[in-house]
């Protein structure tokens, strides 16, 4: 909570005008590597995921095999070309 006098200080101040001073801050923000199993929620959990969008292309065909052993190649591979790519 301001105190009165602090808050007193931004009483001509609008909050665009703060936005502007914070948009000069460097922000830095250290992220952690996703991992096999995170790889595997995002390509079966999503409304809109992959393997999802696979099962349906390939019912098409008259194969709807989609196996988890399946699932968990794609992401090893996947990890594997993150790990590549980080910087």
């Amino acid at each position: 909570m301001f105190s009165s006098s602090l808050a007193g200080a931004f009483h001509i101040t609008k909050p665009s005008d703060l936005f502007q001073n914070f948009r000069a801050l460097a922000i830095r923000v250290e992220l952690t590597a996703l991992g096999e199993a995170d790889f595997g929620r995002i390509l079966t959990e999503p409304k809109n995921a992959l393997v999802k969008q696979y099962v349906a292309l390939l019912e098409t065909e008259g194969s709807t095999e989609f196996t988890e052993d399946a699932i968990a190649m794609l992401a090893r591979y996947a990890v594997m070309v993150n790990e590549q790519t980080e910087t």
